[in-house]
């Protein structure tokens, strides 16, 4: 009787891609956790700072009052203030920490995200490196531990630009629209990112203006809702729905003249510190050691 010749299975040696991809998970898991531990270990260590209390204040309002809309009014976009709202009716007992949690919660998606944008554009050691040199630097983090909209507007920018990456069909192009339009909403500097489907386009050529008409034509609904949604009310007359001020803006020749004035009142504009709180001494690291809480209405200051 014949023998077959029996062979052993040969088996296909893992792709460096796949050999890789648990250390790549440990990685991204570790500089994430990293991203948000900065920012969310002792949020209330800081006392409350500048317009905090009043976007604490339009948080309440919105609980109360449904005046969904009631930043519009001082020029500025409704949405990080819904956020605040949702924080403090779901969140903890303390405002202030809810609202800055959300900044936190945006700061460490947007380190996320630039992790994907690199990983996109080039490799999983591009993303990383890209993230770690951006998103934890001292001022990102000092922002992203604040009831600011600076933390929601980088992580509105990470989106349009990550979907900018991947976008190939023009029935895709929604989606930096949305993420563009969305940021807009939160801070109406966010229209500063309105150049980037434009480069995009600009390089691709004519076949991406189609996609670039779709992009822009979503992302122009929410400046249209802001100046339909605005309460009837007197407002300031720098006021603007769409810049939030118009004295901070300059002709030309006025710009050239005297750069470093500030239009609105004509003092010099201070120098922003990098390494920590403006006008104080402790970094962001310090703030997040410290184990000290703000002072409170009936302790001693």
């Amino acid at each position: 009787m014949k023998r077959k010749s029996e062979k052993a299975p040969v088996r296909a040696a893992p792709t460096a891609a796949r050999a890789g991809a648990p250390r790549e998970r440990w990685a991204v898991g570790a500089v994430v956790a990293a991203a948000f531990l900065l920012r969310v270990r002792n949020l209330g260590a800081m006392p409350v700072a500048g317009d905090e209390s009043i976007y604490l204040r339009w948080a309440e309002i919105i609980v109360h009052q449904k005046q969904w809309f009631i930043s519009l009014l001082d020029g500025k976009q409704p949405l990080s203030y819904w956020l605040y709202a949702l924080a403090r009716v779901a969140g903890p007992d303390d405002p202030l920490v809810g609202a800055r949690g959300v900044s936190a919660l945006a700061g460490t998606l947007a380190a996320l995200g630039i992790f994907a944008v690199g990983r996109r554009l080039d490799s999983a050691a591009a993303g990383l490196w890209w993230r770690r040199s951006t998103r934890s630097s001292p001022t990102p983090c000092f922002y992203d531990r604040m009831a600011y909209a600076e933390g929601l507007v980088n992580l509105a920018g990470v989106a349009v630009v990550f979907s900018l990456t991947g976008l190939e069909r023009t029935a895709d192009a929604w989606k930096p629209g949305l993420a563009l339009g969305l940021g807009f909403f939160i801070k109406s500097t966010a229209a500063l990112f309105a150049f980037f489907p434009a480069l995009i386009a600009l390089r691709n050529g004519r076949a991406a203006l189609p996609r670039l008409a779709v992009s822009y034509g979503v992302a122009a609904a929410f400046p249209v809702v802001s100046w339909l949604a605005t309460p009837r009310a007197p407002m300031a007359p720098a006021h603007s729905v769409l810049v939030h001020q118009t004295s901070f803006f300059v002709s030309l020749e006025e710009l050239l003249r005297d750069p470093v004035r500030r239009p609105d009142t004509g003092f010099a504009k201070p120098p922003i510190s990098c390494c920590g709180k403006p006008g104080g001494g402790r970094s962001p690291c310090s703030q997040i050691r410290s184990g000290a809480r703000r002072p409170t209405p009936s302790s001693p200051t």
